[in-house]
């Protein structure tokens, strides 16, 4: 059985009954991790490296190769930064903004969501651990927050420098949470067919119903897994459930929340990914390429897509 198909008894009993296999609730690691936002990545000559993204193509596209027992390289505007050897238990691997830290889950059993510690990465490989006992996978994975100062996970704030934690305003079991690009909105799942989005910095937050779409009915389940919002609140681009929320792939539909309408997909034919641009487009990841949309959705430029690895998209 593969792990997109066991995603929704794993997001159930994970993200909803709070069961977490009897987990123990987050232990933060007080004063343990220490701030880097100054340390130079590690890099060599831009020369050296193939580009991670087509010159052209706005915005900066990453590719994080992540393989256990190899090293953990972050390709971005020409410069691969090392993160050290991954581990065989180091799991959901998310870079920073900046790209100088990455942020990931060391589980004592990367196979099945079990209690772990989530850990900071400096460029180089100095690691710092920000809380234990956390929940990876079943739609928890670490997440960013838009300065690259704190990691939310499971609806906590973790400071990278000093190792405060507090409640990050989040509704419920939050599950999926993504920031916009620009860092102004934030959408999360609450359930297989409910999704929130608010304003990043605190406010009113909008429930969506996502059950009634059309998409849902077709499938075991909707797709409820949230790739992307747009920075104006008003598109949130969603996947199949995934048991590695870093990595969900089958972005099924893009809602237009104004309208509750899903966007026409149709002719992009096998789509993988969507992130939102900073100029109110898109940029759609298909099996074939990368296309560049518009406001209205329409194709302003194709580019060949980047070579392996997870892709990760910045303005």
């Amino acid at each position: 059985m593969n792990r997109s198909t066991v995603v929704l008894s794993l997001f159930v009993s994970v993200a909803f009954l709070g069961a977490c296999q009897a987990s123990p609730t987050p232990a933060p690691v007080s004063g343990a991790a220490s701030s880097a936002a100054g340390s130079a990545p590690a890099s060599v000559p831009s020369g050296a490296v193939q580009e991670s993204a087509p010159a052209g193509l706005p915005g900066t596209l990453s590719v994080l190769t992540f393989e256990p027992g190899k090293a953990i390289t972050l390709l971005r505007r020409g410069q691969s930064v090392s993160f050290g050897a991954a581990g065989n238990g180091d799991m959901l691997p998310v870079p920073s903004p900046d790209g100088r830290h990455l942020a990931l889950v060391r589980s004592p059993d990367p196979g099945v969501v079990a209690p772990g510690d989530l850990v900071v990465v400096e460029a180089g490989g100095q690691r710092h651990v920000l809380a234990r006992q956390v929940i990876g996978g079943g739609g928890n994975a670490p997440a960013w927050t838009p300065d690259g100062k704190a990691v939310v996970h499971g609806g906590v704030r973790y400071d990278v420098s000093g190792g405060g934690h507090a409640g990050a305003g989040l509704t419920g079991n939050p599950a999926y949470l993504t920031y916009s690009v620009g860092g102004a909105t934030l959408a999360y799942a609450t359930s297989s067919n409910s999704i929130i989005v608010a304003p990043a910095g605190g406010g009113a937050k909008r429930v969506v119903d996502i059950s009634k779409l059309a998409e849902c009915s077709l499938r075991a389940a909707c797709p409820f897994a949230v790739q992307a919002v747009s920075d104006d609140g008003r598109y949130v681009a969603l996947g199949s459930g995934n048991t590695d929320p870093s990595n969900v792939t089958e972005a099924h539909l893009v809602l237009d929340t104004s309208s509750g309408k899903p966007v026409d997909l149709a002719a992009f034919g096998d789509v993988q990914h969507i992130w939102f641009t900073a100029s109110g487009g898109a940029i759609v990841h298909t099996a074939r390429d990368l296309r560049v949309v518009d406001a209205a959705w329409h194709v302003t430029g194709t580019f060949p897509a980047p070579g392996n690895g997870k892709l990760f998209y910045t303005a």
